[in-house]
């Protein structure tokens, strides 16, 4: 028997009755559920990633598109 099972035993025994029932129907319980857990594998299939169309925006390569703040008109046209 595992150390577990040794542990449990003690504990059982220091309990009353129906209480030790009680937890040992609630960790059969749990670990009827954890078998059904590991047994129930979700199967994630691979899809082609999400890719967006791209857009010519007419302006010149490198430019750095999110501090449009600080850009004057000129820098914006080829």
């Amino acid at each position: 028997m595992s150390a577990i099972g040794v542990n449990l035993e003690k504990e059982f025994e220091a309990l009353e009755p129906e209480d030790a029932q009680s937890i040992q129907r609630a960790l059969l319980e749990m670990l009827k559920m954890a078998r059904r857990k590991q047994s129930a594998a979700p199967v994630i299939r691979k899809t082609a990633p999400y890719t967006l169309p791209s857009w010519n925006l007419g302006v010149r390569p490198g430019l750095d598109l999110t501090k449009l703040a600080h850009v004057d008109e000129d820098d914006l046209s080829e």
